[in-house]
């Protein structure tokens, strides 16, 4: 689901920046979407490959998104937050 970045907590656009290590500069959303992966010991090269997927993936996605409301794309995002966050 798509999120706004004017709206997004700065914590969660923290997040967001580390984990796709690059700024969000002139993004107007973002996407999250939960993935397991397997321990398949390949390293750099697995990583690598997935993450291009998912570039893919993700352009594929915000291609075709419509708007939702503020509130229900905040509360996706406070949701996949709570997931990600160590208890």
């Amino acid at each position: 689901m798509p999120h706004k970045v004017s709206h997004s907590p700065t914590e969660a656009r923290g997040v967001v920046v580390n984990f796709i290590r690059r700024p969000l500069k002139g993004a107007k959303t973002f996407s999250i979407r939960p993935i397991r992966l397997r321990n398949s010991g390949a390293g750099a090269e697995v990583a690598r490959a997935v993450a291009d997927r998912l570039d893919l993936y993700f352009a594929e996605v915000d291609a075709q998104h419509s708007p939702v409301a503020e509130a229900e794309a905040s509360a996706a995002l406070d949701e996949a937050m709570r997931h990600v966050r160590p208890t």
